[in-house]
């Protein structure tokens, strides 16, 4: 009888020891789950979100240029790089817009105004949030010919 005893309670304490381990196991990995979920979205949907807050930030105002980055004519949500050219200044979102500014002139530095389809520099252009256009700007030569593309559109 004796024998009995010790080998149930053995088969008893086996069994809670399993018990332990799998919910342990069990527990790493719901903390390791929830952990890729919240560093995805720290990596991946935190700028998205913070995009569109800034989208609606400057929906009915003009965009300031030093929110813009004028090589790819898309509004940031950080902080951009100033770049002085010839007394001019622009903006650029990384090293390499920051290269294509100071290299390719015309293609970079100048837009087209919407309404007049006057080349433009950009760095004293009135410029503002393209509806629907995923962050892309507008340069207008002024706040006047914003208004009037407005009227005709």
């Amino acid at each position: 009888m004796p024998h009995r005893i010790t080998k149930y309670r053995r088969e008893s304490k086996k069994r809670k020891l399993e018990k332990r381990a799998n919910l342990l196991f069990t527990s790493i990995g719901v903390a390791l789950f929830l952990l890729t979920v919240f560093v995805s979205f720290e990596l991946y949907m935190k700028d998205d979100f913070k995009q569109s807050n800034v989208y609606k930030e400057y929906k009915n105002v003009q965009v300031p240029s030093s929110r813009v980055c004028m090589s790819t004519d898309k509004i940031k949500v950080n902080q951009t790089i100033p770049i002085e050219v010839n007394g001019e200044m622009y903006y650029a979102c990384c090293n390499k817009c920051q290269r294509r500014l100071e290299v390719n002139y015309n293609k970079n530095r100048y837009a087209t105004d919407p309404y007049s389809g006057n080349s433009i520099p950009k760095f004293n252009a009135y410029i503002r949030l393209k509806e629907n256009a995923g962050g892309k700007v507008l340069y207008f030569q002024s706040e006047e010919n914003f208004q009037k593309y407005l009227s005709q559109n």
